[in-house]
């Protein structure tokens, strides 16, 4: 098991590098082995077809969209609110407002 995310560990990962005298390892999984590594490994197959069982079952995956009201935003903007208030004011978060404020310009 994947000490990370619990799917099937392929791996055995280093915690302290060998080179630097380590020698206890975690098991991981190949994906989260990549992702310490900083590398994107190929998505296994049978977690596709999982996540593809899912969606044809009709369960959502992932994060819910945001329905955003860019009008109010802008309008808010216009009025010189901060991102701080226009946050507070439409119930987004202020690195969100930031974001989307940024990509208008």
């Amino acid at each position: 098991m994947c000490f990370e995310c619990g799917l099937l560990a392929e791996h055995d990962h280093h915690v302290v590098p060998r080179s630097a005298g380590g020698t206890k390892t975690i098991p991981l999984c190949v994906g989260c082995h990549g992702k310490v590594h900083g590398h994107r490994f190929a998505m296994p197959s049978f977690i596709k077809k999982r996540l593809s069982d899912a969606r044809r079952n009709g369960i959502v995956l992932g994060r819910p969209r945001l329905n955003i009201n860019t009008d109010t935003i802008e309008a808010l903007n216009s009025r010189g609110l901060s991102t701080r208030k226009i946050a507070s004011e439409v119930g987004l978060s202020k690195s969100l407002i930031h974001r989307y404020l940024a990509g208008q310009r």
